[in-house]
């Protein structure tokens, strides 16, 4: 496959062990690593006005500790950006096919990984909960944007269970549903995945008008 045609996807990662498992799940679908695979780490560096405190000379001690704390969590991320790129290598991702990106955070963790996506991205695979590295708080709240603020391409929300070859499609005839159906056959056709369509019939009275004749009593 050339490099024009080779499909791309983002995959945020926060510098927590979940986000690791989710560099292992993409690591272990076939249709990935045959990808090219950007992981990608928004830095939230130390707040600004900390560095007023420079025009304090009593404040001199403080500031050198804010700066060693930045140095030491830069370098961490690197190392862990490294960790998370030998999973793909061992996986059998090429090398070229493999962009590690860290980014000073700007207008926000969500708002910045959406910019990212929009830079040819064919998908963004994300965990659905992280954990900060230094704090161990669960923040769902960038999977939560993310689902409401990325409507421009396909979400895949990554959980815990081990990838299998059974795919689920959840399908109402809508067309976005059908931009997914389009989605799943272009990046898993030739794998040997199972897929199923599933398409479920309210039996309320309340289901689409088109569906009405399966709903009616037979005369």
């Amino acid at each position: 496959m050339s490099k024009q045609n080779k499909k791309k996807i983002l995959v945020p990662v926060d510098g927590s062990d979940r986000a690791l498992n989710t560099v292992r799940y993409v690591a272990r679908v076939d249709s990935f690593r045959n990808m090219d695979i950007a992981l990608f780490h928004v830095f939230s560096s130390v707040p600004e006005g900390y560095w007023d405190l420079e025009k304090d000379p009593r404040s001199t001690s403080t500031v050198r500790q804010v700066r060693s704390w930045e140095i030491e969590q830069r370098k961490q991320i690197k190392q862990y950006m490294e960790q998370a790129c030998q999973f793909l290598l061992k996986a059998g991702v090429s090398p070229e096919s493999i962009t590690i990106k860290i980014q000073n955070r700007k207008k926000g963790i969500a708002r910045d990984i959406i910019r990212e996506a929009r830079n040819g991205y064919d998908a963004v695979v994300t965990r659905r909960r992280g954990m900060t590295a230094l704090r161990r708080i669960i923040v769902g709240s960038v999977a939560t944007k993310l689902i409401s603020k990325l409507t421009f391409l396909p979400l895949i929300l990554v959980g815990k269970l081990t990838p299998n070859n059974n795919i689920l499609l959840a399908f109402d005839g809508s067309d976005n549903a059908k931009r997914i159906v389009t989605f799943v056959g272009s990046v898993l056709g030739g794998f040997d995945y199972e897929v199923a369509l599933l398409n479920v019939i309210r039996s309320n009275g309340e289901g689409r008008p088109e569906h009405q004749h399966i709903l009616s009593p037979r005369a």
